[in-house]
């Protein structure tokens, strides 16, 4: 793995099944660049891996690695559905999984796009210091990262986030929050590189709950924040935070252009904002 060899899916995966069955604990990925097999037929719950703590009794469990020296490579996806690398179910009540100090990376699928991570189940999740690098060498033909989706939960934690994308492939949302009771993110830095023209999607989409950011950047992006077809109502707060500088070129971050289209988007009828 640490000279870029494939790695075997099933010893993460024994990893995780092992740490979870022997009482919860960490389950540590060492630094390397770690590359999955194709995915060329339907997977159990649309993911790489699963995290299923509704089997165990409220285990605690934390995955982490060394940020960006554990380079998690996103797969080829043949198949004609989005997948994600992680699955997560959290029951209720149970201590929230964290995830921490890993960088993922989608530098070669060239088939259905594939996500980071989803997340689902009635509990909580904490996430800290993940980076996500969507196409970072510029390659044509990459398939853009699918969003990571938190569906269903009490409460999501994002903090030192960071999202770079050079991809001229159209993204459509970064994280996406679905009907999650209280989200926040905090410390993070999103960015797409427009030098390909126009904009591209949605850094965080709120829909059916709460969300609030506080101390971050986002540049690039066609909107900063949308929500579409709510079904409830949605509230989001944004406090300390840059949102799009009208520099372009050098003088922008990364030496990309900078702005962004639309604060705040949304598609549901009657939306109004504050």
């Amino acid at each position: 793995n640490c000279v870029g060899q494939k790695t075997s899916t099933n010893g993460i995966q024994e990893a995780i099944n092992y740490v979870l069955n022997t009482g919860g604990g960490t389950v540590y990925i060492k630094r390397g660049d770690y590359y999955f097999p194709e995915v060329t037929s339907s997977i159990p719950n649309n993911a790489v891996i699963t995290i299923d703590l509704s089997k165990f009794n409220r285990v605690s469990f934390e995955i982490k690695g060394d940020r960006y020296g554990t380079r998690l490579h996103l797969p080829i996806n043949k198949t004609s559905g989005n997948i994600w690398l992680f699955t997560i179910g959290i029951p209720y009540s149970y201590p929230p999984p964290i995830i921490r100090d890993i960088t993922f990376v989608n530098d070669i699928n060239t088939g259905t796009p594939v996500g980071p991570i989803v997340a689902g189940g009635t509990g909580g999740l904490y996430m800290k210091d993940l980076i996500y690098l969507d196409n970072p060498n510029a390659e044509p033909g990459i398939s853009p990262m699918y969003w990571t989706w938190f569906n269903g939960m009490y409460g999501v934690l994002i903090e030192g986030f960071n999202f770079i994308s050079n991809n001229s492939s159209v993204i459509t949302s970064v994280l996406v929050f679905d009907s999650v009771t209280y989200g926040k993110v905090t410390s993070c830095y999103m960015v797409h590189n427009m030098n390909y023209g126009g904009w591209q999607g949605t850094a965080i989409s709120p829909a059916t709950g709460s969300v609030m950011v506080d101390d971050c950047e986002i540049y690039g992006f066609y909107n900063a924040f949308g929500w579409g077809d709510s079904d409830a109502p949605t509230t989001l707060q944004v406090s300390n935070s840059i949102i799009g500088t009208p520099r372009g070129g050098s003088q922008a971050p990364d030496g990309n252009r900078a702005d962004v289209n639309n604060l705040l988007a949304g598609t549901s009828p009657g939306a109004t904002g504050r």
